[in-house]
């Protein structure tokens, strides 16, 4: 790929990396609020971003030297390569709190529906510390 055409594609990732960013956030802002018809809609943005930034991925990988842990690029477009991925890094995290978000209010939806189910909120509360251990003082309920 001649350098022209390898800059055009840096620049068009860097956009959909910036782009993918916004929207992670607007998706934690749309779980926050529980706007489900708009998360959907965000959904499939992700989705085509996910998609450019992957072919870009494979355009990019024939620059790559065997051994080394990024492309051969020259100067000018290594910054916006160490940019793109600085983004992605961002993102990463972005979606790493946004998946948090979703696993703690599953996890609060399960426990009340198994209270709901039982009749019995002590049974169905299992309380963890940050390291998924019991507290010392509580045993797990045997059933």
């Amino acid at each position: 790929m001649p350098d022209s055409k390898l800059e055009d594609s840096l620049q068009i990732a860097c956009g959909n990396a910036k782009a993918l960013q916004k929207l992670l956030q607007e998706e934690f802002e749309c779980l926050k609020q529980d706007n489900v018809e708009q998360l959907l809609r965000l959904q499939e943005k992700k989705v085509s971003l996910l998609s450019d930034l992957e072919k870009f991925n494979i355009k990019v990988s024939e620059f790559l030297i065997p051994g080394s842990h990024g492309p051969a690029l020259p100067g000018g477009l290594l910054d916006t390569w160490n940019f793109i991925q600085s983004c992605m890094v961002e993102c990463k995290n972005l979606h790493g709190r946004n998946h948090l978000l979703v696993t703690k209010r599953l996890s609060s939806i399960k426990s009340a529906l198994s209270v709901l189910r039982s009749g019995e909120l002590e049974s169905s509360l299992d309380l963890y510390d940050k390291f998924g251990k019991l507290p010392s003082g509580l045993k797990p309920n045997k059933r």
